[in-house]
């Protein structure tokens, strides 16, 4: 007889011996009891066979069946080897916990009937990691994750042959569960790049390619993982491309392998949705839509899978919701869709999918209530949450704690009950600050949408309530948080990252004793703006009754002038305009400029204008970081009315300390020759400056990255003319070109420096995409953590020969550097349009 032969017999005789019926699904049993697994030996195996054949086996449990069942069977380990594939791949289709725990407890015993380094035994210590990576579903996902890695890395190295498909397959696997410690925020982008690693040298075996289930398995999870990094804010379209253009080539014939390839295009089209303008976002949402109900159609009904596909199906109505003229229309089918998951998910044990989907039907519920002032609806919501509150805690579950409170706080606050939205909101927030160390949790995106909203209704909330001292805490505790998420996950070193996470909120009594006889103007963005004054020991509080989308709008506007003055310039420098039209143009575009800098005076000073001394120290929020308050304007620019300095949040002011450096160094055209970098005035002005100061001068192919870093670490002034590059991507890593590298905001916040003055005299040193905001002062803020006390930068591209004079007049004036380079600009003013003397702003005290 064959193995096949007597394996089939052998079955035969169990099922015989053993015809009890375990409690099964229902819908399976009755409606699809020739559902199967099919395993080398091709033998069609139903939900009771499978688990009876396994007990059997496992437990050796053959005391009521014959010997002649067994008297043509070895007693080894191939015929349990062969039932622990089996329930693993049941354990995988039908998600049943049960079958995992059997086949990781089949494939340890398995490890005792063969060699260590036989190919047999790689190929059953990777069928564990299987299970155990399966398994992560239902219980401790760190630990089991962690240990199927380690089970992978085993079986590799004792055993599974190079170049097979074992190895693709145990390769694949690593992979796979690197992305889910990446989706439990545990150094997410580490694990996932990792992982994609992974997925690269798995696809890199020819056996794997040749096996087209695998490959195209392969292809879908590395896809997944892409997703992934897009949502944790690194290079977002660039990596949600290459995942839904790898899901594509995923051309599974299977339809278990089908569905989920649809259900992670719906999640990476969804994904892309968040990155995309509202008219766009709709139409995108709408194929997220139509994936999962793809992925739906594929999916064994009754089982977790296709309870994921209906929830997320909701959650992009959810998103539509919120775009929509009819939010009523995509909320009610939001939380159909919600109902049905839970039904169809059929299961048996509460666990986490479970959990999440009932988290993503009270949601619903609760924006329904918010729309409809219905306080029923309310109630029910709140009293689900309630009840999920306990779970979320035991295991662990941060990121929806976080967004439970929030959203509970919200609507309690559009339902004008303030205090009890407030307790709510303070343990959303309390659970942010508890979990500095691990903030990684929180990807960037939902960083900026989710939990700095919590912080603008917090503020919101303290401001009705009267806490006027607690809302400007959480103002300063939400800018606090903006450069600590910015550096996670980033090369810098360890007591950098802990002196930040270790910073407290400065007291107003500490304030005050810094300020002296100045005055602190703090925005603060939310649906209303927020201004906080405090000068002579007094906390004063303005609402201005202009929300973020109109500041928006206004900063668009001014940008969009700014843009199109450069676009003059490039026309007038490359010949396509003559010099009489390029200056009456400018001059109109300036003109322009001018009139929306008034309008911003009326917005933004004159409101406070009483309260003002004559040095103003201004810490922006949002899209308020775009604009240079210096020229704001009434019937004079306010750098002609006031001393102007920039900050980043009050609390940064107690670590900028004189510095104690002596000497200067200045970096100047580091790209000389270069057809596109070559900045002649920069070199000419970096010359004259360096012999002002007596400083030290690297030109050219001289100022290297090495070079600038060695010169640099005792010096109190340090003066860059060259080009700067923001990186829309990854903020921290914007910086300046030198001649061979970049020097980044991470470098420098890896170096312990103590400068009195930086001087960015570059392109777009403090200037990003309008969607990063706050983030887009992470090189100034890097700089000044560093050792700096203040730091010059510019707000848009800038012209060489305007640029020289202005740092000229500069050096050539005397008092403190706050005073130096408002005298500069007010000398520039009568000599120089708004566009060539305002961009560059001082931060620092």
């Amino acid at each position: 007889m064959t193995n096949k032969d007597i394996l089939k017999s052998a079955i035969i005789n169990i099922l015989r011996n053993y015809p009890h019926i375990l409690r099964v699904n229902p819908y399976i049993f009755n409606n699809y009891p020739t559902y199967y697994l099919e395993t080398d030996f091709k033998i069609l195996f139903s939900y009771n066979e499978s688990i009876k054949i396994s007990k059997c086996l496992l437990y050796q449990d053959v005391e009521e069946l014959s010997v002649n069942d067994f008297e043509e069977i070895e007693r080894n380990g191939d015929f349990l080897n062969e039932c622990g594939i089996l329930t693993l791949k049941y354990g995988i289709d039908t998600g049943k916990h049960d079958f995992l725990r059997l086949s990781k407890d089949i494939n340890y015993r398995c490890r005792s009937y063969y060699l260590t380094g036989t190919k047999n035994y790689g190929i059953v210590v990777s069928n564990e990691a299987q299970a155990v990576n399966q398994l992560s579903e239902f219980g401790n996902k760190e630990n089991e994750l962690n240990l199927a890695i380690k089970l992978y890395y085993e079986a590799l190295k004792n055993g599974i042959e190079k170049n097979s498909l074992d190895e693709g397959i145990a390769l694949m696997g690593i992979a796979i569960c690197r992305k889910k410690l990446a989706e439990l925020g545990i150094s997410p982008i580490d694990n996932l790049l990792k992982g994609i690693s992974s997925f690269e040298k798995a696809k890199r075996i020819p056996a794997l390619r040749s096996s087209k289930e695998n490959y195209y398995r392969t292809l879908a999870n590395e896809a997944n993982s892409k997703r992934l990094l897009a949502e944790y804010g690194y290079y977002p379209l660039k990596y949600l491309k290459e995942s839904i253009s790898l899901f594509k080539k995923a051309n599974f014939d299977e339809k278990f392998n089908q569905a989920l390839s649809f259900l992670n295009e719906g999640l990476a089209t969804q994904t892309l949705a968040e990155y995309t303008c509202d008219k766009c976002k709709e139409d995108i949402l709408k194929d997220s839509i139509k994936l999962f109900q793809n992925a739906q159609e594929r999916f064994v009904p009754y089982t977790i899978n296709h309870a994921k596909a209906l929830t997320n199906e909701g959650i992009s109505n959810f998103e539509l919701s919120k775009i929509s003229s009819n939010p009523d229309k995509y909320l009610n089918e939001a939380l159909k869709c919600h109902k049905k998951a839970i039904k169809k998910g059929n299961f048996k044990i509460r666990n986490h999918t479970y959990m999440k989907i009932v988290f993503n039907k009270a949601t619903t519920e609760l924006l329904i209530s918010e729309l409809k002032k219905d306080h029923k609806i309310l109630d029910n919501a709140l009293s689900t949450y309630s009840k999920l509150e306990k779970y979320f805690k035991k295991i662990g579950g941060t990121r929806i704690l976080i967004d439970m409170y929030r959203n509970m706080g919200r609507a309690l606050y559009i339902f004008n009950e303030k205090k009890e939205a407030y307790s709510y909101l303070k343990k959303s927030i309390n659970i942010i600050e508890e979990i500095r160390a691990s903030m990684a949790i929180l990807n960037r995106k939902y960083f900026f949408e989710t939990i700095s909203e919590t912080y603008k209704l917090m503020v919101l909330t303290c401001i009705d309530l009267n806490y006027n001292e607690e809302a400007f805490k959480y103002a300063e505790s939400a800018k606090n948080r903006t450069i600590l998420e910015l550096l996670y996950n980033k090369n810098i070193k360890k007591t950098s990252i802990n002196k930040l996470e270790s910073d407290s909120l400065i007291s107003l009594n500490d304030l005050s004793k810094i300020i002296k006889n100045k005055t602190i103007v703090e925005y603060f963005l939310a649906e209303k703006l927020i201004v906080f004054i405090f000068n002579n020991e007094k906390l004063t509080v303005k609402t201005i009754n202009i929300n973020q989308n109109d500041i928006k709008l206004k900063v668009t506007e001014f940008r969009n002038k700014i843009n199109e003055i450069n676009d003059i310039i490039n026309k007038y420098n490359d010949g396509i305009i003559d010099e009489v039209a390029y200056k009456n143009e400018r001059e109109r575009k300036c003109n322009d400029l001018e009139e929306i800098f008034k309008e911003l005076y009326f917005i933004l000073i004159k409101p406070i204008k009483e309260h003002l001394n004559e040095e103003i120290i201004i810490i922006p929020h949002d899209y308020l970081h775009y604009i240079p308050f210096q020229a704001l304007k009434n019937d004079k620019y306010l750098v002609q009315d006031h001393r102007i300095s920039m900050a980043q949040s009050a609390s940064l002011l107690k670590y900028l300390k004189p510095g104690e450096g002596s000497g200067s160094l200045v970096v100047g055209n580091p790209n000389k020759g270069h057809p596109k970098y070559d900045l002649t005035f920069a070199e000419d002005e970096a010359k004259k400056v360096a012999k002002k100061l007596a400083a030290t001068l690297l030109i050219g192919n001289k100022a290297t990255k090495d070079s600038v870093l060695n010169e640099i670490k005792d010096k109190g002034i340090v003066h860059f003319a060259c080009h700067g590059f923001f990186n829309d991507y990854d903020p921290i890593n914007s910086g300046l070109k030198l001649s061979d590298q970049f020097l980044t905001a991470v470098d420098f916040m890896n170096l312990k420096l103590s400068l009195e003055l930086t001087v960015l005299s570059a392109c777009d040193t403090a200037l990003g995409d309008l969607n990063n905001t706050d983030e887009l002062e992470g090189l100034v803020r890097s700089i000044q953590y560093s050792g700096c006390r203040f730091v010059i930068a510019s707000l848009w591209q800038v012209e060489d020969d305007s640029t020289k004079d202005l740092f000229l007049e500069f050096y050539n004036s005397t008092g403190s550097n706050l005073t130096k380079l408002n005298n500069a600009q007010n000398t520039l003013i009568s000599s120089f349009d708004i566009y060539s003397w305002a961009p560059f702003q001082i931060y620092g005290i």
